[in-house]
């Protein structure tokens, strides 16, 4: 994929927009118009987000399955919670616009307020564009739903209730059934490792997925596991280390994870650290092989919380500047030259589009 400037600038004007908007909200004192302002920052989101037009990789399998829902008499396609709204807009013939624009509220809706109880809201609209969480969530759209649920559920696992959490967990089922796994994410709570610790697993993890080490041993692991191993394994993507696109993710995920571990003892929230450091670690053990690497989102994208809460932690003023400053760059780069894998370029929106009878050739661009 190409370079993709008029694109950037559109990924740039929302995010500069949302996160004043958001700015402005924040130092407001009167609560009705600090209201006001966070609903304008949700609304330049959901409009962004929601009237895309063949944006993400997926966009157009979702179109297709949204046709195959309506001609085999709304047989089941995804998991409940989508297929409902399948089932609601099938008689619509723009009506794969309105599931994506409904699937984009709900995402958003659950990040803004768990934003919004962390007092983080311009600096979470800005990670969740730089940090990749939107163009991840314009892709792969169910689990997205599913991971918002978890973020806004974390509060719950600070707190010991597991009912409740369970309760969130079975919820973001509906929208994508690996979410089941995240029960298993109640139990970081009791996670005692040192800052030292976590820093040597994940430069360990790095530096043994740059030898190859997890490729090989995670395969066979795999195949451990009757019949399934073997599809799963068959299905994986296997990707070099020297390939640019792909290393230079990894390293600054590596490094951004780092910036965590150093500064691990000062932040306000060491749970949410926990969280991401364990997402980190999954998240470079687990490339190339898809399915983990989608577990590994869930605990992974915690980092529209971490990072703000890093920056309202003045001691680390340094780190915090160094975060803000590669992110940006980083951000930058992936659309100059083409290195984000999730379909986010070029951008279109509905509104200079043919909706009834759109051109699926566009997907493949």
């Amino acid at each position: 994929m190409t370079g993709d400037i008029s694109s950037l600038l559109w990924y740039l004007g929302a995010m500069l927009f949302a996160s004043m908007f958001a700015y402005i909200g924040n130092h407001e004192r009167s609560v009705f118009k600090r209201k006001c302002y966070i609903v304008l920052s949700f609304l330049v989101i959901i409009l962004f987000c929601g009237c895309r037009f063949f944006v993400g990789n997926d966009y157009a399998n979702y179109t297709y399955a949204f046709q195959s829902y309506k001609n085999n008499g709304y047989s089941a396609v995804y998991e409940p919670g989508f297929d409902f709204l399948y089932y609601v807009f099938a008689d619509n013939p723009c009506g794969y616009i309105y599931v994506f624009f409904i699937a984009t509220i709900v995402t958003y809706y659950f990040i803004f307020k768990t934003l919004v109880r962390e007092d983080c809201l311009s600096w979470g609209i800005y990670f969740t564009f730089a940090l990749g969480f939107l163009i991840c969530a314009n892709d792969q759209i169910r689990q997205c739903i599913a991971i918002s649920i978890f973020i806004y559920s974390i509060k719950f696992i600070e707190r010991g209730e597991f009912i409740k959490y369970l309760c969130c967990v079975l919820g973001a089922c509906l929208f994508h059934y690996s979410a089941i796994v995240l029960i298993g994410a109640y139990f970081i709570r009791f996670i005692k490792f040192s800052r030292f610790v976590w820093g040597v697993l994940i430069i360990s993890a790095y530096f043994l997925y740059l030898i190859g080490f997890w490729q090989e041993y995670v395969v066979r692991l795999m195949l451990v596991i009757p019949h399934y191993g073997e599809l799963a394994v068959s299905s994986m993507r296997f990707l070099q280390a020297a390939e640019t696109s792909s290393g230079l993710g990894i390293l600054f995920k590596v490094c951004l994870a780092l910036s965590i571990v150093i500064t691990y003892n000062k932040l306000q929230k060491p749970l949410l650290a926990k969280i991401y450091l364990c997402g980190s670690f999954l998240g470079i053990v687990s490339v190339g092989f898809l399915l983990l690497e989608r577990v590994s989102f869930y605990m992974l994208y915690t980092n529209i919380l971490v990072f703000p809460l890093l920056i309202k932690n003045r001691k680390v003023k340094i780190i915090s500047t160094a975060v803000i400053t590669v992110s940006f760059l980083y951000y930058v780069l992936q659309f100059y030259f083409g290195l984000e894998k999730h379909g986010a370029v070029p951008y279109r929106t509905i509104f200079f589009e043919n909706v009834v009878m759109p051109n699926y050739s566009l997907g493949n661009d």
